[in-house]
C-alpha cells in the first residue's frame, strides 16, 4: 500500500499530522473493530485502515505492506492498535501506561534521591560515631540495619 492510498482509506488530506492520522485511525477503529462490528465486511475495512495507519505512521514501509490479507496480522500490526490507544501524560487515569521517557525520568529522579538520603545519613552515622567506641559503633550499625530492614519489609509488604 502507497502512501496516497493509505491517506485515501483513512480519509486524510496530503500532509496529515501524526495526531491526525492517529485520530482518524481511532474513529474508524470505533466503528469497524471487530470486536464492535461483526461483519466480514468491517474486518477487511479495519485490517486495511490497520495497515494504512501503519503505512502512514511509519511503521510499516509501503513494500512491507503484504498485497493480500490473510485471518491473522503479522507481527508488525502487533503492537499498532495499543500504540494508537495508548494513553498520552495529559489523559493519564490512575492504572494506565506511562509514558516510557517520563518513566525513565522518574526513575533516575527516585534513584538520585535516594541516593542522595543514602549519603547523608552516612555523614549523620559518621559524625555520631565519631566519639564512641567499636563495639557501641557495631551495636548502633546493627540497629539501623534491623530499622531498615523492618522498614522494607512492610514497604513490600504494603505495596509503598
Amino acid at each position: 500500500m502507497d502512501p496516497n492510498e493509505a491517506r485515501s482509506v483513512l480519509g486524510l488530506n496530503q500532509s496529515p499530522t501524526d495526531n491526525d492520522i492517529k485520530k482518524a485511525f481511532r474513529q474508524f477503529a470505533r466503528q469497524y473493530h471487530p470486536d464492535v462490528n461483526r461483519s466480514a465486511e468491517a474486518k477487511e475495512r479495519y485490517l486495511k485502515a490497520q495497515l494504512a495507519a501503519g503505512v502512514l505512521l511509519g511503521k510499516v514501509r509501503p513494500t512491507d505492506a503484504p498485497a493480500t490479507r490473510t485471518n491473522s496480522a503479522p507481527s508488525f500490526y502487533s503492537n499498532l492498535f495499543s500504540d494508537l490507544f495508548a494513553p498520552t501524560s495529559s489523559t493519564r487515569t490512575q492504572g494506565s501506561r506511562e509514558d516510557p521517557m517520563q518513566f525513565i525520568f522518574r526513575a533516575m529522579r527516585e534513584e538520585a534521591a535516594r541516593e542522595e538520603r543514602i549519603a547523608d545519613r552516612k555523614r549523620e552515622e559518621a559524625e555520631r560515631f565519631a566519639g564512641l567506641s567499636p563495639e557501641e559503633q557495631e551495636r548502633l550499625a546493627r540497629q539501623r540495619r534491623e530499622e531498615e530492614l523492618l522498614n522494607f519489609n512492610d514497604r513490600r509488604r504494603f505495596g509503598l
